[in-house]
């Protein structure tokens, strides 16, 4: 099995869709350009919207309103001048006995930074306190309308350089989405 994810610009400012691809195999759209063909593949999309969390940028490339505790050989490094240089602004005690600052140890502090972020804003919103506004989806019309274009990108006027079990693939599908466009157009799913 594999899988590919995505990320689409959204139809309104802020919003991002983020598309992820399963097939049973590593071919197909779990990898463009290959010639081999998945026997299945299942798509899954979602759009999320930033929300503004802050009222001002953090002043470090590592800020967080708690604590900070890690035995990882964590590094940090902060570039802006404008900043002073600081590395690290936290709410509460930190330890990081292991942590060295810039340098080599730059990606390892942006990979550490990175799930400190997740974790925290993983928390945030397990604690209630984030008020998502709603993004509404997108139409079932229109979501048909953006596979059959996705599909036609990716494989119109390419017949020749596609394995034939791949471009019959690619028809079925098509054939399978325009089906259900018509259906959603005649049900009343305009939304275009």
């Amino acid at each position: 099995m594999a899988f590919a994810i995505r990320f689409v610009k959204g139809r309104q400012p802020g919003a991002l869709r983020v598309v992820s691809d399963g097939c049973t195999a590593l071919a197909g759209v779990c990898l463009p350009g290959s010639s081999s063909v998945a026997v299945a593949t299942a798509q899954a999309q979602q759009v999320v919207a930033l929300v503004p969390g802050l009222a001002t940028a953090p002043g470090a490339p590592l800020t967080t309103r708690e604590g900070v505790a890690s035995a990882a050989a964590l590094g940090l490094h902060n570039t802006d001048a404008a900043s002073g240089g600081s590395v690290l602004h936290a709410g509460s005690a930190v330890s990081l006995p292991n942590a060295r600052s810039g340098g080599r140890w730059a990606l390892a502090g942006l990979v550490a930074a990175v799930a400190v972020v997740l974790l925290g804003a993983g928390w945030w919103l397990a604690s209630g306190r984030a008020r998502p506004r709603p993004v509404p989806a997108a139409p079932p019309a229109l979501a048909r309308l953006d596979a059959i274009a996705a599909l036609d990108a990716r494989y119109a006027g390419r017949e020749a350089a596609v394995p034939p079990d791949e471009w019959r693939g690619y028809l079925e599908q098509r054939a399978r989405l325009k089906g259900e466009l018509e259906a959603a157009l005649a049900a009343g799913g305009v939304g275009i």
